[in-house]
């Protein structure tokens, strides 16, 4: 969503305007988003370097081509993803190669030997979520174990999970940065919320980081009393149906931390 020129003068001049003792939230619906992380166009990846070691840990790309180091008379175990089905494996020379296939623990593995020396093949496996292009090299050493490790994979589903979260709430429309937030005590909460804004219907409270703990919102009551909220928790979304005056966020730890429209102070809400 793109910001009018007046509408980011009225942001920054709201965030001037909150005392400095205040623990105040910026403005991040004008961040920039991170771009998704993806594959490389594919590369070569080579075992030949853990000749003196029994496992390869190769990093992931459906794209690239992994060359691994077989000895006649011993297996090579290939060890795909865990949970994985194998639809398809293909040698290009089966005279030459011996290939089986076998699950253990949910993990499908795949075992290769040359049956001649000085031969070399390709092999292609493809499971139900992954593919696998592979050298087979015959050598006088071998490979014993080859494993993979799937980062940037797995950073993409983390990345399309947020960005399937953010879609959940609804398109913001006039919205109001005007909350101030208020860290009670002398240690700021990592779930400190980044954000707290409202459309004229709902509030949004962006949380900080609540991987160790998750607050609870109250409503504010007089002389600090607290009642229960009725709110939904949407990723890193507090979402309260109405417009919010003022409310607590509290954690079992006993941090506090307060949220007042500003409309409010100033006489009455608007």
């Amino acid at each position: 969503m793109k910001l009018t020129g007046r509408q980011l003068a009225i942001v920054f001049s709201l965030l001037l305007s909150f005392p400095s003792t205040m623990a105040v939230v910026s403005a991040g619906a004008i961040e920039i988003p991170p771009a998704p992380p993806m594959f490389s166009y594919g590369e070569f990846y080579d075992a030949a370097d853990t000749r003196e070691l029994t496992k390869k840990i190769f990093s992931y790309n459906p794209a690239s081509v992994y060359t691994i180091y077989c000895r006649p008379g011993y297996l090579t175990d290939i060890a795909l993803y865990p949970g994985d089905q194998v639809l398809y494996i293909a040698a290009g020379d089966t005279a030459q190669w011996g290939v089986d296939v076998n699950t253990a623990q949910d993990t499908p593995h795949i075992y290769v030997k040359p049956l001649n020396t000085a031969v070399q093949t390709n092999l292609i496996v493809n499971t139900d979520r992954h593919r696998y292009h592979l050298i087979l090299t015959a050598a006088d050493w071998h490979n014993p174990i080859i494993t993979w490790e799937y980062q940037t994979e797995e950073a993409i589903a983390r990345y399309e999970a947020d960005n399937r979260a953010k879609q959940q709430l609804p398109l913001l429309r006039n919205f109001q940065f005007r909350y101030e937030v208020r860290a009670q005590g002398k240690k700021t909460p990592g779930w400190l919320p980044r954000d707290v804004w409202d459309d004229g219907k709902n509030t949004y409270i962006r949380l900080g980081d609540t991987q160790k703990e998750l607050p609870i919102l109250f409503a504010l009551k007089e002389k600090g009393r607290t009642a229960p909220l009725q709110y939904k928790h949407e990723g890193e979304y507090f979402v309260v149906n109405g417009i919010l005056d003022q409310a607590r966020l509290q954690s079992a730890q006993g941090e506090k931390v307060d949220i007042v429209r500003r409309a409010n102070k100033e006489g009455g809400a608007s």
